[in-house]
């Protein structure tokens, strides 16, 4: 009956999920997932300061905002590390896209901040739009006079998860044959106020805008 009653113990305490010794070992973590890196190709066009390699050859990053801007054609991504970038003029875009080959500008890697430093009274606009079909995705615009100046134009506008951080002016938008949509839109700190003018669009499509003064 000893032998029995020891060998009923050592199964009960082998089957006690309590017991440290039960335990095992502990499970680990799994690694965070790698980070999103785009690849330039000929459909993206990839700004990445630290990572630019030789301007003008599509299959590398680029290191200015204003050079990856001029490359955009319609159907290209352009994507923006996120960092602050300074600049001293206004950025243009210079090809034109269409409804099925539009331009997107996003940012990957955290929000890409457009800071302007200049001091000429001529920058009147960080960036003017002059087209349809642009999407601008996860960017942050800082200290310009006027952010985004969008007008005459045909097709479709859509700024998603754009902050607008102590401008002067933020939002510009009128004379759109078309859709502007809106959504995810922060503005702090903005001088005018508002700090947005709508005026001639014919449809604005507006979602979670935040104006914090």
């Amino acid at each position: 009956m000893g032998v029995v009653a020891l060998l009923l113990v050592g199964c009960a305490q082998r089957d006690n999920p309590y017991d440290p010794a039960n335990k095992g070992t502990p499970e680990r973590p799994p690694p965070p997932p790698p980070e999103f890196r785009p690849v330039p190709g000929p459909d993206n066009i990839v700004i990445w300061p630290d990572s630019a390699g030789s301007r003008g050859n599509p299959t590398q990053y680029v290191g200015g905002l204003q050079t990856g801007f001029g490359q955009a054609r319609g159907g290209d991504t352009v994507w923006i590390h996120g960092q602050e970038y300074e600049i001293k003029g206004q950025l243009t875009l210079y090809q034109y896209a269409s409804e099925l080959m539009p331009i997107v500008i996003r940012s990957f890697g955290g929000p890409a901040i457009i800071q302007y430093v200049g001091t000429s009274p001529l920058d009147d606009v960080c960036l003017p739009i002059d087209q349809g079909y642009v999407k601008i995705v996860g960017v942050t615009f800082r200290n310009c006079r006027k952010a985004v100046f969008a007008s005459n134009f045909t097709g479709w506008l859509v700024l998603d998860s754009v902050t607008f951080d102590r401008n002067y002016s933020a939002l510009d938008i009128q004379q759109v044959r078309g859709k502007v949509s809106l959504s995810n839109i922060v503005l702090k700190g903005n001088t005018d106020s508002p700090p947005f003018y709508f005026a001639k669009i014919d449809t604005l499509d507006t979602a979670a805008f935040v104006w914090m003064r």
